[in-house]
């Protein structure tokens, strides 16, 4: 072979040098690459491990496991196996042809309306009277179990049965309206108790953030009828015992004493978060694994999600992170106290990190805070309301202030949850028409102003929270 046939096989051109350099290179940037996805993933599964473990530690549910745990109660001593029975003998008013749903009877009811819709709201309690004797048997428990299978993912398990809780507290509404017409106030505060220990038990059972509103609208619910009756309930002069005229003040003391008993509120609330917490804990985990969480969200595309692990467990972390301080801001006692330890950010998961799963998966805690507060102020107001009106029966006017039902009618004069500092529920006796009101969430008194809707309804989030102490709160026009 001569020397040039030896030369031309040892050359190499200029362009071939750059490719094996380029090729090189790239494999060098892939290692590197990889290399940096698979220390930031065991960085990032660690960091969420550890947060995980710490909230096993405290008590906090996690994984499936842990929310499957059950206490063994008898069923005759179970309040949730007399509340499934109720399900199961509720009877939708006047059938599956009326013209009137559940929701027309109540709004009805509280509108004063009820000679209109007479023969639908009788027929209507008649046909539920077992409903009510059964939802009665399970309020006299004293431990409720509802036993809720969890199955993975956990957002798939979490909305079964919300009309049920509705329905049955829109009964016992109707039926207190009702029997409050005929003058049998006991039997009505009776129902009204019922209500809302009804709302206590269904706090107790699964948890989730839906499941929590629907318990405010429970408790509104009671507090809209209390409103509409409270200043002509007819009181009993026997302390303790019902009569013909009306209700016991034993009675009327217990309704206020279940209102301001806000720890089955404030544990729904606390473990809606947990939940909610949970399952977006456990969706995550889904995704990184390629899978599709339900309906809600579908799974990346196979090589995409290993390259989004480090980014789905610090999104899953942080987004822990993130509810275990609304969980903290629910627990404390005021409104202001919430907005000045966690200030709301609309744009906490937004921007860049709106393509990250929890921006789809998390839904409105704060709006969900701000409407327990809510719920707190109503209770409050309608105890409120029923200590005046026994004040009234026994002095024959209401007091000029609020102070004058300490310490026979109220222990203390329930504290305005969106105050700044320690301020009581406001007072008007002498304004047209008399009210109780909250400032509402803005925190400034605006003197009891309250602002109506386009339908003539008020409008809770305008203004002032009003409570009207002669039942005669503006509704819809419909």
């Amino acid at each position: 072979m001569t020397a040039s046939h030896l030369a031309n096989q040892n050359y190499n051109p200029p362009r071939f040098k750059w490719t094996k350099r380029i090729a090189l290179l790239s494999l060098v940037v892939v290692l590197v690459v990889v290399g940096l996805v698979i220390v930031a993933t065991s960085v990032a599964q660690r960091r969420l491990d550890a947060l995980v473990a710490s909230y096993r530690a405290a008590g906090e549910p996690v994984y499936v496991e842990d929310f499957n745990k059950h206490k063994d109660i008898a069923n005759d001593k179970n309040a949730a196996m007399y509340y499934q029975q109720a399900e199961r003998a509720y009877v939708e008013p006047g059938g599956n042809f009326s013209k009137y749903d559940i929701n027309d009877l109540q709004r009805a009811m509280v509108k004063g309306m009820y000679e209109r819709f007479a023969p639908e709201v009788d027929q209507f309690i008649e046909a539920n009277g077992a409903t009510i004797a059964l939802i009665q048997k399970g309020a006299q428990c004293d431990d409720v179990e509802w036993a809720h299978f969890y199955s993975r993912p956990l957002f798939n398990g979490m909305l079964s049965k919300l009309s049920a809780p509705r329905n049955h507290a829109k009964l016992l509404a109707i039926a207190a309206e009702r029997t409050h017409l005929d003058r049998r106030d006991g039997e009505a505060v009776d129902l009204l108790i019922l209500e809302r220990r009804l709302s206590r038990d269904r706090s107790a059972g699964p948890a989730c953030l839906m499941r929590h509103m629907v318990t405010l609208s429970v408790a509104s619910l009671n507090c809209e009828t209390i409103e509409h009756i409270a200043h002509e309930l007819t009181v009993s002069t026997d302390a303790k015992s019902q009569s013909s005229d009306g209700a016991s003040r034993e009675q009327i003391q217990a309704l206020m004493d279940v209102l301001l008993d806000e720890t089955d509120s404030t544990s729904s609330l606390s473990r809606a978060i947990v939940t909610e917490r949970a399952a977006l804990i456990d969706a995550i985990d889904f995704l990184s694994k390629g899978k599709a969480v339900g309906w809600r969200v579908g799974a990346y595309p196979r090589g995409l999600t290993w390259f989004l692990k480090p980014l789905l467990f610090e999104n899953s972390r942080e987004s822990a992170l993130y509810l275990s301080q609304q969980k903290s801001a629910a627990e404390l006692d005021t409104y202001p106290q919430v907005v000045a330890k966690f200030p709301y950010d609309q744009g906490q998961f937004g921007g860049a990190r709106a393509i990250l799963p929890a921006y789809f998966l998390m839904p409105s805690f704060h709006r969900g805070i701000t409407l327990d507060f809510k719920s707190r102020a109503q209770r409050r107001m309608a105890a409120i309301a029923l200590a005046i009106r026994l004040f009234e029966v026994d002095r024959g006017r209401r007091p000029e202030k609020l102070d004058e039902l300490q310490p026979e009618y109220l222990a203390a004069i329930p504290r305005d949850p969106f105050a700044h500092g320690d301020n009581p529920i406001r007072y008007l006796p002498d304004a047209a028409p008399p009210l109780l009101y909250s400032v509402n969430v803005d925190g400034v008194d605006d003197g009891g102003a309250y602002k109506l809707r386009a339908d003539g309804s008020v409008d809770w989030d305008e203004l002032d929270l009003v409570f009207f102490l002669d039942g005669n709160r503006p509704w819809s026009h419909d």
